[in-house]
């Protein structure tokens, strides 16, 4: 069993082809903009691989990094420096198929817990905005549990829409 960055993505995007998290484009003002699924996550299906929690998070982590230090520095020269969108992103949360039997109980909640952590203490102002995409029934309780782990500033950012 391979356990390098390429399991790690291939765990990161098991289940039929959805994909965890992507990274590309840029919103109408050129900000850089992240694509990210919780519910594509399958920490099963990243064991089997011979992966670790830890692994799938610093997979997650070198994703964030190049999109924070390299898109961003990157689209600061396109755009001859803090001009419009010049180095914050813009993250799409596409909450579809999440369970809160599956996505906000045990490993899976602490993995989410952990990755705002370093969010937060590693990228502190480098989202412009987070939307949050395909609200089902279960946002208003993982909202909850999540709420009280995420910095208030960030929060002030949040949108959403069920469309």
């Amino acid at each position: 069993m391979s356990s390098g960055p390429g399991a790690a993505a291939s765990a990161a995007s098991a289940g039929g082809g959805r994909e965890l998290v992507v990274v590309g484009g840029a919103d109408p003002w050129g900000r850089p903009v992240v694509y990210l699924r919780p519910a594509a996550l399958d920490l099963d299906h990243a064991r089997r691989l011979g992966l670790a929690r830890p692994q799938v998070t610093r997979y997650l982590v070198g994703v964030l990094e190049y999109l924070f230090t390299h898109r961003l520095d990157a689209n600061r020269l396109d755009t001859g420096g803090l001009g419009p969108g010049g180095e914050r992103a813009v993250l799409l949360l596409d909450l579809r198929g999440l369970s809160l039997a599956t996505h906000c109980v045990g490993e899976y909640l602490e993995f989410w817990r952990s990755m705002v952590k370093v969010c937060e203490e590693h990228y502190p102002e480098r989202c412009a905005s987070v939307m949050c995409l395909n609200l089902g029934p279960a946002f208003s309780l993982a909202f909850k549990l999540f709420k009280s782990t995420v910095n208030p500033t960030t929060l002030r950012k949040a949108r959403t829409t069920n469309g």
